[in-house]
């Protein structure tokens, strides 16, 4: 079991891995949410188990279900019902997290002041290797 929270502490949660490497996202969305790009990863629905949660609200965009912790704000996961997995902000969990960043997705939409250059494959939109 991998351990994460909140930045508080107040939202406490589990996952049974295997976790998805971490995909760093640069849409519009996750750069308004977080600031700046979102490194996210990705856990079978089952295997995300919340010990303290009930501070979690939950607000829809695009389509998709965000949570955050109603007394931090720390952004917590996101999801869509054909998906079949939640994605968590890789940031909460604790090290060793066993997982590393694979790609970069839509970089077409960074701000302009970010730099993509990477190694690592980058894609126009969504990507969810297998």
């Amino acid at each position: 079991m991998i351990d994460g929270q909140c930045l508080c502490g107040a939202v406490r949660f589990r996952l049974e891995p295997p976790l998805r490497d971490v995909s760093v996202c640069h849409c519009s969305i996750c750069r308004r949410l977080h600031g700046g790009a979102a490194a996210y990863s990705a856990v079978a629905a089952d295997r995300l188990h919340l010990d303290a949660g009930d501070d979690v609200r939950d607000y829809e965009v695009a389509g998709a279900t965000y949570s955050f912790c109603a007394r931090c704000g720390s952004q917590l996961f996101w999801r869509r019902p054909e998906f079949g997995h939640i994605s968590f902000n890789a940031a909460l969990i604790a090290e060793p997290t066993g997982i590393a960043t694979s790609h970069h997705i839509f970089v077409g939409s960074a701000g302009d002041y970010e730099d993509v250059s990477t190694a690592l494959p980058t894609f126009e939109r969504y990507s969810a290797p297998d």
